[in-house]
C-alpha cells in the first residue's frame, strides 16, 4: 500500500470521528434539548435575560399587553434561540407533577398570555411545538377568565381553523376539546357539538389512561352544547348554560396533549428577572 493511499485513509477516518464528534457536541449543547429538560425554567429564563437585555425588555412590555418589541426578538433571533426561548415558556407554564409528568396550567398560561401571543405571527419553525403552544393559548383565554373577553373568545377562535387540522392530523383529543371550547363561547354550538363528540370518542378509545379520564368532562361539555342547541333551535328565552369547567386538579391533566417535546395581573406578570429574585 503506497505512502498517498495510507494517508488518504487516515485522513478520511480522522473526517469521520471529527463529524461523529461534531454531531454528539450539536446534540449535547443543543440549547432547545437542554430547554426542554429544564427543571428550573424561571432560572433558565433569568439567565437568557441577563445575556440579551432586548429580550428581558421586551418580555417586560408583553406582560404589559405590548408585543411588539417581543415580535421583532422573535423574528431576528435563530431558530435555536426562537425554539428555546418557546420551550421555555411551554416548561414555565407546566410543571410537574407527583409522577414526574408536565401538566400544563391553564391560569399561568393566561397570565403570561401575551409572551405565547407574540409567537403567532411567526411562529418558532417547528410545527408541532407551535400549535402546543397555540393550543394552550387557546384554551386558556376561554377557562381560565370567569367570564372570557370579546378580545379572548375572538383571539380563540382565529386559532380554531388550525387546531382543526391538527386535531384531525395527529387524532389528539385535547385539540378538539379547545375548538369545542372555542366555538360554544361563541356560540356556535352545532360545530361545537362535533368537536366535543370527537374529543370524547377519542378519549374512550386511547389506550392512555390520562386521556380516558378526560372522557367524562367531554361529556358533559357535550351534553351542555346540546342543551344550548336545543334552547337555540325552540327560539327559548331560557338562559344558556355556561361551558362545564373542570377541577382544578383535572384542569392540568386535560390539555397536555404527549410533548415532543393566577389570574390575569392587573399591573402586569412578573418577568423572569423579577421571578427569580428572592
Amino acid at each position: 500500500m503506497t505512502g498517498p493511499t495510507i494517508s488518504m485513509r487516515y485522513s478520511l477516518i480522522i473526517l469521520i470521528v471529527a463529524m461523529v464528534l461534531s454531531l454528539g457536541m450539536s446534540y449535547l449543547w443543543n440549547p432547545v434539548r437542554i430547554a426542554q429538560n429544564s427543571d428550573n425554567p424561571i432560572a433558565d429564563l433569568h439567565a437568557m435575560t441577563q445575556q440579551d437585555p432586548d429580550l428581558e425588555r421586551a418580555l417586560q412590555h408583553a406582560d404589559n399587553r405590548d408585543i411588539s418589541d417581543l415580535v421583532k426578538w422573535i423574528n431576528r433571533a435563530d431558530i435555536l434561540q426562537r425554539q428555546r426561548l418557546a420551550m421555555l415558556l411551554y416548561i414555565l407554564v407546566a410543571p410537574k407533577d407527583s409522577e414526574g409528568m408536565r401538566q400544563q396550567d391553564p391560569d399561568q398560561v393566561y397570565r403570561y398570555r401575551e409572551r405565547f401571543r407574540a409567537f403567532l405571527t411567526l411562529g418558532t419553525g417547528d410545527d408541532r411545538l407551535d400549535i402546543q403552544l397555540e393550543n394552550l393559548l387557546a384554551y386558556s383565554v376561554i377557562i381560565s377568565p370567569e367570564t372570557p373577553t370579546e378580545q379572548d373568545i375572538a383571539l380563540a377562535n382565529l386559532l380554531v381553523p388550525r387546531l382543526r387540522r391538527a386535531a384531525t392530523e395527529y387524532a389528539e383529543d385535547a385539540y378538539w376539546d379547545t375548538v369545542g371550547c372555542a366555538l360554544f363561547a361563541s356560540g356556535e354550538y352545532a360545530n361545537a357539538k362535533e368537536a366535543f363528540s370527537n374529543a370524547r370518542k377519542l378519549a374512550h378509545e386511547s389506550k392512555d389512561k390520562r386521556k380516558r379520564t378526560n372522557e367524562e368532562l367531554y361529556t358533559r361539555r357535550l351534553e351542555a352544547t346540546e342543551h344550548n342547541l336545543q334552547l337555540k333551535a325552540e327560539n327559548s328565552a331560557e338562559a344558556v348554560v355556561p361551558l362545564p369547567r373542570e377541577s382544578k386538579a383535572i384542569a392540568k391533566t386535560a390539555h397536555a396533549p404527549a410533548a415532543k417535546p393566577g389570574r390575569e395581573a392587573t399591573s402586569g406578570s412578573p418577568t423572569a428577572t423579577e421571578s427569580a429574585k428572592p
